[in-house]
């Protein structure tokens, strides 16, 4: 007899199924919602770990004063998507619609729920002159781009991926980023404010030679023209993605409630003593020495405290924490203030 598939083999081949049932279902969806456009929908893809930096680069080119009728779609891992609150507040003023898929892909399972919703907005009355795609932080960016790029009348105009300067070489999910780079048609090294300028220089030399079909960008908080998202040059058949090796990276998206307000130093010290495994916190925290709620982000060990608008405040007292750890240990560890939350 032969040797007995390994998990590790199951979950591979799992994975290669859904990725393909994914391909087989947005072909499906195309047939029963057939086009009244006559235009292709044109599609950006933003990918790039769990936090760095790619709701930043969202709420910029939403935000930005361009022109263009742009719909939003955020892919978060949590049912809690604060990403794509945060997407929609900034979009607000100027009509931005934002679409929420919650429960975001571990690797690519998402591209079906991501291939229904681009087959049901080719059918609108008015579709959207470009349409924003925020991966999740863990999804396979190569195997989504193809599943987009392969479907009829949907063009994808260029795959962005977002590199965190400060954590490169130190990730769990360094095969994922690697992936983003490979597909990228632009590559952004998001804050280099947080290493030396010899660092960056290095790095950008080793990403352009990881990515040579790539234009490579350091930034600090994806401050980029949006017109440089918008205008690259079209993609050619020697830049489409074709990694489709799929693993499974075991991630959780684990939901808290608070229970009580906590002092800021207390939950800054919760997050620098967080068990190993914990790479996303976000959410948006009552404190007991701040006046009103404040919007937390959370990457490893570092965080960012900042003021939340009035789209984030059904969030209010809500955490979600990404990691590659046991659930019953995170909750542990962010009691008495917090709880998890119940179905």
């Amino acid at each position: 007899m032969g040797d007995v598939p390994a998990t590790a083999d199951y979950a591979r081949a799992y994975d290669t199924l859904d990725f393909l049932m994914g391909a087989v279902e947005a072909e499906a969806f195309q047939r029963l919602r057939p086009r009244t456009a006559t235009t292709e929908l044109s599609v950006v893809l933003v990918t790039g770990f769990l936090g760095a930096g790619k709701t930043t680069l969202m709420r910029r080119l939403v935000a930005a004063n361009h022109g263009m009728r742009l719909t939003a779609i955020v892919n978060d891992l949590a049912n809690l998507n604060v990403d794509a609150a945060l997407v929609s507040e900034a979009g607000a003023h100027h009509g931005i619609e934002t679409i929420s898929l919650a429960n975001g892909c571990i690797c690519c399972s998402q591209s079906g729920g991501v291939a229904r919703t681009l087959a049901d907005m080719q059918a609108w009355k008015s579709p959207p002159d470009r349409v924003l795609l925020e991966a999740s932080g863990v999804a396979d960016p190569s195997a989504l781009a193809a599943v987009v790029d392969g479907m009829d009348g949907i063009r994808l105009e260029a795959v962005i991926a977002v590199v965190d300067a400060a954590a490169q070489g130190h990730e769990a999910g360094q095969d994922l980023i690697d992936r983003g780079i490979r597909a990228a048609d632009l590559v952004l090294i998001n804050k280099t404010d947080l290493v030396s300028s010899d660092a960056a220089a290095t790095l950008e030399g080793e990403l352009m030679r990881r990515a040579p079909k790539a234009a490579v960008l350091r930034t600090i908080d994806c401050a980029i023209p949006a017109g440089l998202v918008f205008d690259l040059p079209a993609r050619d058949a020697d830049g489409q993605p074709t990694a489709l090796a799929l693993e499974d990276e075991s991630f959780t998206g684990l939901e808290l409630v608070q229970t009580e307000p906590v002092a800021r130093r207390a939950f800054e010290a919760m997050v620098a003593q967080a068990p190993a495994g914990i790479y996303r916190v976000k959410g948006l925290l009552e404190l007991s020495d701040a006046p009103e709620p404040e919007l937390l982000q959370a990457v490893a060990r570092r965080w960012r405290w900042s003021q939340a608008g009035s789209a984030t405040a059904e969030l209010k007292g809500r955490l979600v924490v990404v990691a590659a750890a046991d659930v019953t240990h995170i909750t542990n560890h962010f009691k008495p203030a917090f709880e998890p939350r119940r179905p």
